[in-house]
């Protein structure tokens, strides 16, 4: 079984952080998109802060990685939820490659009305001045 993830519907890949450090040189890496009944999608070494647009009932995610033109290999990833009032739910996914100083960590953010955040409705606490019941 290849270590992928798998993520249901729409949300946005955001590339955040990039240690690629290593005796053998900066390694090469591509983010991989599988989606069911569609071609692959690969982004070769995209920059921190690049975007991705990711949909449909259900996709994959790969990070591989490669060493002085070695194939590529898959990454083991490792996910965290977490929900954001702001943000709403987003995954951060990173992987690393064994002793190299080798990081790559992805923040998605999900596009789901149901995973989205709800904007708050302040509720007004204060108790309205009443005129006195007894005159005055």
């Amino acid at each position: 079984m290849e270590p992928i993830l798998v993520f249901y519907g729409p949300w946005t890949i955001e590339v955040t952080k990039l240690v690629l450090d290593s005796p053998l040189g900066p390694p090469e890496f591509r983010l991989v998109l599988s989606r069911a009944g569609a071609a692959d999608v690969m982004y070769q070494n995209p920059p921190v802060g690049t975007q991705i647009e990711a949909d449909g009932p259900e996709w994959a995610l790969k990070v591989e990685i490669s060493f002085d033109l070695q194939p590529f290999r898959t990454l083991e990833l490792a996910r965290n939820f977490a929900f954001d009032p702001n943000a709403g739910m987003t995954a951060t996914v990173e992987g690393g490659w064994f002793s190299f100083q080798t990081t790559i960590a992805l923040r998605l953010t999900a596009h789901d009305p149901e995973l989205r955040a709800h904007p708050a409705v302040p509720y007004d606490f204060t108790i309205p001045e009443r005129p006195h019941p007894h005159g005055g």
